[in-house]
């Protein structure tokens, strides 16, 4: 998906800033799930 260059910088940020939330939450669900 890269057709215009304004939308390359602005996808990268949103994936990592919903990136670091959600694996925190999944490392935290699997160690909560598994003593």
């Amino acid at each position: 998906m890269r057709s215009k260059p304004g939308e390359e910088p602005t996808e990268p940020y949103t994936y990592l800033q919903l990136d670091p939330p959600r694996r925190v939450e999944v490392n935290l669900e699997q160690t909560g799930s598994e003593p």
